[in-house]
């Protein structure tokens, strides 16, 4: 459902231009429906992989349901994290967006799952330089 929910925001202005073409819509519709489908991408996109409940801990994977199907991060193999920051009617929405070696994106954003990032991270930097004095 997700999916077909971008696919139709990606769409929209093709077909907004064929109609424009044929006399069914004004010759300018295609041009705001460009733009609200803009729009609409950069909201949309980002939350098509975000967790929602239900979702499973693995000693080196994480997997949750996104709007595009269940998603399994390798803890093992993070090639990013970043910050995604949204906001809202006064409050900030904060998304950790985590990819790893094979591609595969997941937002986290409940308090175990960042917690489970963390040890991640933590247990690779322990062991990406181990002969490396540590500060002070």
């Amino acid at each position: 459902m997700g999916a077909g929910l971008a696919l139709t925001v990606l769409l929209l202005p093709f077909a907004s231009y064929g109609l424009a073409r044929i006399g069914a819509v004004p010759e300018g519709a295609p041009i705001a429906i460009g733009l609200l489908s803009v729009i609409a991408g950069f909201v949309l996109l980002p939350a098509l992989c975000e967790e929602q409940a239900p979702f499973r801990h693995a000693s080196s994977h994480l997997t949750a349901r996104t709007l595009t199907g269940e998603r399994s991060v390798d803890l093992d193999r993070i090639a990013t994290v970043r910050l995604l920051t949204t906001f809202s009617y006064g409050s900030a929405h904060r998304t950790l967006v985590v990819r790893d070696t094979h591609g595969v994106r997941l937002g986290v954003t409940t308090e175990r799952s960042r917690r489970k990032l963390r040890r991640a991270i933590e247990k690779a930097d322990a062991n990406a330089a181990p002969g490396l004095p540590g500060p002070g």
